[in-house]
Parts: C-alpha cells; sequence; structure tokens
C-alpha cells in the first residue's frame, strides 16, 4: 500500500487482508495492515482476513481507524478460504459503479486512509475451519511466533487439505484481480462523467436551488424581499448542514403574573 501510493497507483490487489490475531489480549499481535489502512490513500481489494485470525476484533479495530470497509455481492464478510465468518458486512455492493461513485465520494470528502473491498471467494474450501483449528493449535504448542505465524498455518492448511487450499487460493486471488480491474475503470469512467466532483457538486446544487427559486419567483409575482449578493435580484443558494442549538435563561424582575407578560432579563448561555 505504501509503495502503490508513493508511485500513485490507485488501486491494490491482494489474497488477504491481515488482521488482529485471536491471542491478542497475551501476544499484542496486530497486523500492520490495519494501521496502514488507515493512513494511506490506497482501495484494497482482498478475499477478506482469514480465517486465523480474530475477525469481529479486526472489523473493530478498522472502524475504529476510519477505514471504509465494503463487500462485494455479499451481506456477510468473507474469511479467506470461506465466504463466512459470521460477521455481518458493514456495506454491501452489488455493482463496480456503486463501489466507485463511493471512492469519489470519499475523496470528495477528504476523508483520509484506505478503501478496504473485500471480494468472497469464488471457490471456497470445504472443511477448511478444521484444519485452520488443528493448525492454530500447532502454532501454540511449536511457539511459532510473530511474522513467521501465517507462513506457517498457510503450508500446514494446504498439506492438511491435499493441496487443496492452493486452488482455493489462485481463485481468490484471480477473482480479486477481476473486480479489483472493473472497479479501477468504473471509477475513471466516473470521474469522466464529473460525478462526486466538488465542483460539479456545487453546481448542481445551485442549479437546483435557482429552480425553486423561479417556482417561487412566479407564486410570488415575481419579487424576492432579498436582493442577495449575486447581483441579479435573486436570493443567493443557502446549504445547511446540521443545527444549532441555543440555550435562553429567562429571569422574571417580579412576582410572575398568570396568563399575561412579565418583566425580566433573557439572557444566552
Amino acid at each position: 500500500m505504501y509503495l502503490a501510493n508513493k508511485a500513485n497507483v490507485e488501486f491494490f490487489v491482494t489474497g488477504g487482508t491481515g488482521g488482529v490475531h485471536r491471542d491478542y489480549s497475551d501476544s499484542l499481535d496486530c497486523s500492520a495492515d490495519l494501521t496502514e489502512l488507515g493512513r494511506t490513500n490506497v482501495t484494497v481489494f482482498s478475499a477478506g482476513v482469514k480465517s486465523i485470525l480474530d475477525v469481529p476484533r479486526t472489523l473493530e479495530y478498522l472502524e475504529t481507524q476510519g477505514v471504509t470497509v465494503g463487500v462485494f455481492g455479499s451481506d456477510e464478510f468473507p474469511a479467506f478460504f470461506s465466504t463466512n465468518s459470521g460477521c455481518k458486512a458493514p456495506i454491501t455492493f452489488e455493482s463496480y459503479e456503486e463501489v466507485a461513485r463511493a471512492i469519489v465520494n470519499n475523496r470528495r470528502l477528504g476523508l483520509k486512509g484506505g478503501f478496504l473491498l473485500t471480494c468472497p471467494n469464488p471457490k471456497p474450501l470445504e472443511g477448511v475451519d478444521e484444519a485452520v483449528e488443528v493448525t492454530v493449535r500447532e502454532v501454540k504448542e511449536r511457539n511459532v511466533l510473530g511474522k513467521e505465524v501465517t507462513p506457517y498455518i498457510l503450508k500446514r492448511v494446504a498439506e492438511l487439505t491435499g493441496g487443496e487450499s492452493l486452488e482455493s487460493n489462485i481463485a481468490l486471488v484471480e477473482n480479486n484481480a477481476r473486480i479489483g480491474a472493473g472497479v479501477a475503470r468504473a471509477v475513471k469512467e466516473v470521474e469522466r462523467e464529473g460525478m462526486g466532483g466538488e465542483k460539479v457538486f456545487v453546481e448542481f446544487r445551485e442549479e437546483e436551488v435557482e429552480e425553486e427559486e423561479e417556482e417561487e419567483e412566479e407564486e410570488e409575482g415575481g419579487k424576492f424581499s432579498n436582493g442577495g449578493s449575486k447581483g441579479d435580484g435573486s436570493t443567493p443558494p443557502i446549504i445547511v448542514m446540521g443545527g444549532a442549538v441555543v440555550d435562553m435563561v429567562a429571569k422574571p424582575s417580579q412576582n410572575l403574573l398568570i396568563s399575561t407578560s412579565n418583566k425580566g432579563v433573557m439572557s444566552e448561555r
């Protein structure tokens, strides 16, 4: 991700995403993938988080980092060899265009960090959970630590599944590349259309407001109470985001009289 960003490469396809390890409370082992996703503006395509990891905690960590996480074509977050992790998809995308518009809108809003799109494995491996559990136990028994854990587990899972995990791995990487290429092309098409760019967004809003003003002008006989600042007699467009809360305190300066006005002092907190 770091090198891709340095080379102005916007899209990066990999196999699986690293995450929080199951024994994190004892080992504090958490993949640098997660912090990199939180600070590097690259869109990453993967088959989800490997089932050898703690998937729920990984998703929580990604949310803390402010990473946009989506799943392509499924409402469940994938777990590399398996399409099921037991975790609901944060966002589900059904088309390349939907993903592209989300990416462009993130840029328009100035959001920092990566965009993770996970793609369910088209050739899921049956019975992989059992093989993973066996391998995880071996890791603890043989005291495999740090960066050696993932390579060891993937090698052992391949051995325990008779090589089927390798075929599944190849299939998911090809699928990630296909979807990544489709989204990359869709992003360029969206950019050419001008959708999602700040300038076009403002122009669209102005046109919408001007149409409303013309309708109001016809209803009110062509007169505006406020000449505005545009110099053409129309009311300038106003966009309001959020709201304001003002606390007012009223204190009477006499004994309150019911059903009438009372003298007093009004102040703002």
